[in-house]
C-alpha cells in the first residue's frame, strides 16, 4: 500500500505507528502537496487489508492510503527507441523499498518455473545492493511484448525500464577554477598550486572509454608504461588501478576519439617532463607551464575502462553494486569520481528522467557519505548533437521553439540528473568564459530540480592525446621530450573533470588547512581523522560559484547578455575556489570561511549558528545534504514526481541589516543558498547575524548536513554542539613509500611482532595463575551477584537500541537483517 503522511511527522513516529499495527514499513516513496499548501510524504507499507484500514482510521497523521497496483507503477511503452542495447529491460523490484520483500534470486526462480524457455534473465550483481534489480534480454519484439504483460501484473515488480544507450560527451582552464581568470600558470592565476594544493596524496576515480596509459601524462617513468590491470598498486606515479569491464579492452582506441585519455589528463594528468617522480611541487608545475597538466596533477587515478569500439560506452545497470563506484571507493581509496558520459536516446528530452542507474548513484552516495560523484550534464544544447560537434543547420526542435529556454526542453542527461552528484555544464573558453556554451545541456530535471549544478570551461580544452594503442610507446619518450602529445576537444565531457579536479583541491584544503586562520595544521578543518563529507565539498564549490553573464537563446546569433542567466541554464554558476578559501598570506585579511560538517537533524529540529560582524561587508551561505535515493516514480499525468526525500531549510537573519531576513526553502532540491547566484548578503558593523538550519521534513532520519559560510569581517560566536559522528574511513589519502618510509615500516613490523609475543606470554601466565587459584578455592562458596539475577548478564549494553555513532547505512543494514 502507498500511505500518505503529513511531512511534519517525524520518521520515528511513522516507524512506531507501523510497528504498533504490525505493518512492514518500506522507505519513503514520493512527495506530494495538498491544496492548502502543506506537503506530504508517501511510504510503502505491507500488511493485511483490514489491518491497514484500521491503522489509517486511527492515525490523524495519515491522509490517505491506496493499494499498489500495476496502473500506479509506470511501465514503459512497448515501442520506441531501443538504443544500442537491443531492448534490454531493467526491472526494479519492490525489494528496493521493502527489505523483507522477495529478493531478485527468489523472483527469478519463480519466473523461470513459469516461463522456462522465454528470455534471458540476468541478475547482474550478487550483492545486497543489487538484490533488487533484474535485467531481461528479450530475443525479439514479440518476446518483449510478452514480458510487459507478465510484469505488469507481478506484485513484486515496482517498475520496468528500457535501458538507454550511453554516450561520451565529447591549457588555460586550470587557472579559471583557482582564480577566476583564463591565463597561463603564474603566482596570481594558480594560487592553490602555489600553496601546495595539487591533489598530492589523494586518489580520484574515472570511468570512461579507456586510457592511453603509455602517454607521457600517465606513464610511471620514461622507461615504464605498465599499469596494474584489474588490480591496484598505489606506489605507481599516476595510474594506481586500471579495471577493464568484461565488454571492454584495455586502452583508449580511436573509435572513441581518445575520449578517456583526454578527460583523465584534464583531471589529474602530470606530464613526465614536469616531474619524473610524480612530485607536483610549485617549482615543477611552474617550470612545466608549456604542457597541459590536469587540475589535480598530484592525484593518483583509479580508472574503469567501460568503452566499446563503436563509440558508445556500457556501464553496469546498478552502479551501487560491486563494480565501478565501489571498486574505486574501496580498492583504490578514491573519494572523488568523474564521469563524462550519459544517456543518448532520442533528442535528449527522453534522457531527463530518474532511472534505475541514476537512483543507484544516489544510493551509493547515501551509503558512503564521503564519496562525491561528478557527471557531465550532456551536449544536447541548442546548437550541438550528442558528441558536441556543431551542426550547420538548426534542428527542427529548436526551430519550433522561439524561446528554447523553457522547462519542456530540459535535456540534462541521466545519470547527471541524480540528486547528490555535481552535474556540470560548459562555458566557452578564453575571452568567452562568461558565456554558457551553445551545446551545454539545460535543465531543470523532470521533477524541477536545479541541474546542472555548475558550469566550467568545456570548449577547446587542450589535454592528453591518445595514439589509439597503449603499448605502441607513441606520445612517450621522444614526443614527451618535446612537450607534444596534447589535443583540443570540446563538450561538457571536458568541463566535468575540471570541476572534479577542483573538488580534489577543496578536499585537500579541508584536510590540511584551518579555514578560520588560513594556516596549515594537522587534521585541517576536522580533527576527528575521518575526513570531509561529500556534502561539504559540494557546498564549498557551489558557495564559490558566481553566475556567468551570457547564454544563447534559440540560435548562435541570439547571445543574451543583458538579462539574469537562468539557474536551469548554468546552475549556481562557475566555481572559483580563490573566492572562498582563506589563506594566511591573503591580501584580503578580512576574509573568513566557516565550515560545519558534523551535524544532523530530525523533523522540527533547528540548529542556530551566530556570527558577529566587525566591519561592513558581505557574506553568503550554502547548505547541502546527501539525500536518500528517490523512488523514480511518475505522476498520473506522466511527469516525474518530486524525488526529494528529506527537506531542510536555510534562514539568514540580521536585525540591523537590510534586508533583515532571507529564507531559502526549496521543496525540490537538496541545496539551499542565501542569497542565491551572484548575490551577497550585505551586513553592517557591530551586528549579529544568525543562520538557522531547519529540519522541515525528515522522512529517513536523522539527516546529516553541511553548511558553508563565506565573506568578510565576521566570525562565529556560538555554534551548536556537533551531533553527527561519521563512520567512514579516511582511506583517500595515500603516500608513496620511499627508503625512509620503508625503514619505518620494517622497524614498526618488528616492534609489533615483539609486542604480540609479549602479550601472548603474559596472557598464558595469567590464565595459568587463575586456574591454580580456582583449584585452591574450589571448596569455598562464591560470594556476589548470581548470574541469573544480574540485569547486565550476557550483555555489554542495550541489544536493540540504536547506536548513536552508527551511520545511516549501518542502521539500514541492521534493520534489514
Amino acid at each position: 500500500y502507498q500511505v500518505e503522511v503529513l511531512s511534519g511527522v517525524r520518521s520515528s513516529e511513522v516507524a512506531r505507528w507501523s510497528k504498533r499495527y504490525g505493518l512492514r514499513l518500506g522507505i519513503p516513496h514520493a512527495r506530494g502537496q495538498l491544496t492548502d499548501g502543506r506537503t506530504t510524504q508517501r511510504f510503502l507499507v505491507r500488511g493485511r487489508c483490514h489491518v491497514v484500514s484500521r491503522a489509517v482510521r486511527e492515525s490523524s497523521a495519515v491522509r490517505a492510503v491506496v493499494q499498489l497496483r500495476g496502473g500506479w507503477r509506470r511501465l514503459p511503452r512497448a515501442t520506441g527507441t531501443l538504443g544500442r542495447h537491443m531492448g534490454v529491460m531493467v526491472v526494479l523490484l519492490v525489494r528496493a523499498f521493502d527489505p523483507a520483500a522477495p529478493s531478485a534470486g527468489s523472483v527469478m526462480r519463480r519466473w523461470r518455473r513459469s516461463w522456462p524457455r522465454d528470455g534471458n534473465i540476468v541478475w547482474e550483481h550478487a550483492s545486497p545492493e543489487s538484490a533488487e534489480v533484474i535485467s531481461i534480454h528479450p530475443a525479439d519484439d514479440a518476446e518483449r511484448h510478452a514480458w510487459y504483460s507478465r510484469l505488469d501484473g507481478d506484485p513484486e515488480v515496482y517498475t520496468v525500464e528500457i535501458r538507454p544507450s550511453l554516450r561520451l560527451w565529447n591549457r588555460f582552464t586550470v587557472s579559471v577554477g583557482q582564480s577566476g581568470v583564463s591565463d597561463s600558470i603564474s603566482n596570481t592565476s594558480t594560487p592553490l598550486w602555489r600553496r601546495g594544493l595539487t591533489g598530492a596524496g589523494h586518489v580520484v576515480g574515472i570511468a570512461d572509454s579507456g586510457m592511453d596509459f603509455d602517454s607521457c601524462y600517465f606513464r610511471h617513468s620514461v622507461s615504464d608504461s605498465a599499469v596494474p590491470i584489474n588490480a591496484c598498486d598505489l606506489t605507481r606515479r599516476k595510474v594506481a588501478c586500471y579495471f577493464v569491464l568484461p565488454w571492454a579492452t584495455a586502452g583508449d582506441d580511436l573509435g572513441n576519439e581518445g575520449h578517456g585519455t583526454h578527460t583523465s589528463g584534464s583531471l589529474a594528468g602530470l606530464h613526465i617532463r614536469t616531474s619524473e617522480t610524480g612530485d607536483p611541487s610549485w617549482e615543477n608545475l611552474l617550470g612545466g607551464r608549456l604542457v597541459q597538466n590536469g587540475h589535480a596533477p598530484g592525484a593518483k587515478i583509479v580508472f574503469h575502462d567501460i568503452g566499446s569500439k563503436d563509440g558508445f560506452i556500457i556501464s553496469p545497470v546498478d552502479l551501487s553494486a560491486p563494480s565501478v563506484l565501489s571498486e574505486a571507493y574501496e580498492l583504490g581509496g578514491a573519494r572523488i569520481h568523474s564521469n563524462s558520459w550519459g544517456c543518448a536516446e532520442g533528442n535528449g528530452v527522453d534522457c531527463n528522467g530518474y532511472d534505475i542507474s541514476t537512483r543507484s548513484v544516489d544510493r551509493f552516495m547515501w551509503s558512503n557519505l564521503d564519496f562525491l560523484v561528478v557527471f557531465a550534464a550532456g551536449n544536447y544544447g541548442i546548437y550541438g548533437d550528442r558528441t558536441g560537434r556543431s551542426h550547420s543547420v538548426f534542428t527542427s526542435r529548436v526551430d519550433a521553439s522561439p524561446d528554447y529556454l523553457n522547462r519542456s526542453s530540459s535535456v540534462v542527461s541521466l545519470p547527471a540528473t541524480a540528486k547528490n552528484v555535481i552535474s556540470v555544464g560548459a562555458t566557452d573558453h578564453d575571452i568567452s568564459i562568461e558565456n554558457v556554451a551553445s551545446y551545454s545541456a539545460r535543465g531543470p530535471t523532470g521533477d524541477g530540480r536545479t541541474k546542472p549544478d555548475l558550469v566550467f570551461p568545456g570548449t577547446s580544452v587542450r589535454s592528453a592525446q591518445s595514439s589509439g594503442d597503449p603499448t605502441d610507446q607513441v606520445n612517450s619518450s621522444s614526443q614527451c621530450a618535446s612537450g607534444a602529445s596534447a589535443v583540443s576537444k570540446s563538450g561538457t565531457s571536458m568541463s566535468a573533470p575540471g570541476v572534479a579536479g577542483l573538488a580534489v583541491l577543496a578536499r585537500q584544503y579541508v584536510l590540511e588547512y584551518d579555514p578560520a586562520s588560513g594556516r596549515r595544521r594537522p587534521g585541517g578543518a576536522l580533527t576527528d581523522g575521518k575526513g570531509p563529507s561529500a556534502a561539504i565539498i559540494k557546498a564549498i564549490l557551489i558557495n564559490s560559484a558566481r553566475s556567468v553573464s551570457g547564454y544563447y537563446g534559440n540560435s548562435l546569433s541570439n547571445l543574451v547578455t543583458d538579462a539574469p542567466n537562468p539557474a536551469w541554464v548554468q546552475g549556481y554558476g562557475r566555481p572559483n575556489l580563490d573566492a572562498v578559501l582563506k589563506f594566511e598570506d591573503d591580501d584580503n585579511d578580512g576574509r573568513y570561511l566557516f565550515l560545519a560538517d558534523r551535524y544532523q537533524l530530525e523533523t522540527g529540529d533547528n540548529h542556530s549558528f551566530e556570527f558577529f560582524v566587525a566591519k561592513d561587508g558581505e557574506l553568503k551561505a550554502t547548505l547541502v545534504w546527501t539525500d536518500p535515493p528517490g523512488p523514480g516514480n511518475y505522476l498520473s499525468d506522466g511527469s516525474l514526481a518530486p524525488q526529494l526525500i528529506n527537506d531542510l531549510d536555510l534562514v539568514l537573519s540580521c536585525s540591523g541589516c537590510t534586508p533583515r531576513l532571507m529564507y531559502s526553502a526549496s521543496r525540490l532540491d537538496n541545496v539551499e543558498q542565501v542569497p542565491p547566484g551572484n548575490g551577497l548578503f550585505p551586513v553592517k558593523a557591530n551586528q549579529m547575524v544568525t543562520i538557522v538550519v531547519k529540519g522541515f521534513s525528515i522522512s529517513v532520519g536523522p539527516q546529516p548536513y553541511s553548511l558553508v559560510v563565506s565573506g568578510e569581517h565576521f566570525y562565529d560566536t556560538a555554534t551548536p554542539v556537533p551531533n553527527f559522528v561519521p563512520q567512514w574511513n579516511s582511506k583517500a589519502v595515500v603516500s608513496t613509500p620511499g627508503v625512509r618510509n620503508l625503514i619505518l615500516i620494517i622497524v614498526g613490523s618488528v616492534t609489533a611482532f615483539i609486542l604480540v609475543v609479549a602479550v601472548v606470554v603474559v596472557t598464558i601466565y595469567l590464565v595459568r595463575g587463575r586456574t591454580d587459584r580456582s583449584r585452591t578455592n574450589s571448596a569455598e562458596p562464591v560470594v556476589g551477584i548470581s548470574t541469573t539475577d544480574n540485569p547486565l548478564s550476557g550483555s555489554l549494553g542495550p541489544q536493540n537500541e540504536t547506536d548513536p555513532t552508527q551511520t545511516l547505512a549501518d542502521r539500514a543494514a541492521q534493520s534489514a537483517t
